[in-house]
C-alpha cells in the first residue's frame, strides 16, 4: 500500500474510535495519520524514511521490510516508546491514536498480496491477498476510505 492509503487508513480507524467513544478533539488524527506510515521505516524508499532518512537506515539494516515492524511486537514496542517520550505531555488518548494509526497500517497490508508478519519473528506471514501495490483495487480502497470520512466525520462534529 501507500503512504496515502495507509494514512487513511488510520484517519477512518481512528473516526470509528472517536465514534465508539465520543471523542471529538481532531488534533489525535494527526497522530494516527503519522503512526500509520512508521511501519514502512523500514523500507529505504518509503514516504516516511525519505523524510528521516537517519532512523530507516538503521531500522532497515536490521530487519527486512515486512518484518519486525509489520508486526504485534513492532506495534507494542514503538507504541511504549511514544508513550515513553509523551507521557508528561500529552494524554494518553494521544498514545491510544498512535496505537490505532500503527495498526491500521497492519491491517490495510494484510489484504496485499505480500501479507504481514503479525507473528514476528515467526515467519508465517498472513493476509487475504486482494490488492496489489499502487493497483486499481487499491485505488478502490482509497475511494472507499475517503468515502468513509465523509460519511463519518459529520457524525462527530
Amino acid at each position: 500500500m501507500t503512504y496515502k492509503t495507509h494514512g487513511l487508513t488510520g484517519i477512518v480507524l481512528s473516526l470509528l474510535y472517536m465514534l465508539l467513544v465520543g471523542l471529538n478533539d481532531p488534533l489525535p488524527l494527526i497522530v494516527a495519520w503519522f503512526a500509520a506510515l512508521i511501519p514502512d521505516l523500514d523500507h529505504p524508499k518509503s514516504w516516511l524514511s525519505r523524510r528521516v532518512p537517519i532512523l530507516p537506515k538503521l531500522i532497515s539494516s536490521l530487519c527486512k521490510h515486512r518484518g519486525f515492524t509489520h508486526s504485534l511486537l513492532g506495534l507494542f514496542l514503538f507504541t511504549l516508546i511514544f508513550f515513553l517520550i509523551t507521557r508528561n505531555y500529552l494524554s494518553i488518548d494521544y498514545t491510544i491514536y498512535f496505537a490505532i494509526g500503527y495498526f491500521s497500517h497492519l491491517l490495510a497490508d494484510s489484504l496485499t498480496v505480500s501479507g504481514v508478519n503479525f507473528f514476528y519473528p515467526d515467519k508465517t506471514k498472513y493476509g487475504l491477498r486482494l490488492i496489489k501495490t499502487n493497483s486499481t483495487a487499491e485505488l478502490l480502497f482509497s475511494l472507499v476510505l475517503i468515502i468513509s470520512i465523509v460519511i463519518i466525520a459529520p457524525m462527530i462534529w
